[in-house]
């Protein structure tokens, strides 16, 4: 799991070779929900949540996005 930032300063969540852009932040537990950066072009459903910069809830496998940035 890392954060990045990209080109419009937004911070992206990379967990398992898949991106996430930040959705919205709970100010009373902290948790933050990420959205999958493909849901609109690929209708990926998958999200994933962490807080304090631990993943606290990842999606099932079978809503993982189908295609991984990673070059394997």
């Amino acid at each position: 799991m890392e954060f990045s930032t990209n080109q419009k300063g937004n911070t992206v969540l990379t967990y398992l070779g898949f991106e996430y852009s930040k959705l919205k932040e709970n100010k009373t537990t902290g948790v933050i929900t990420w959205r999958c950066r493909e849901c609109k072009s690929s209708h990926c459903k998958a999200f994933a949540r962490t807080n304090d910069g631990n993943i606290v809830g990842a999606p099932p496998s079978r809503f993982l996005p189908t295609k991984s940035l990673s070059k394997n």
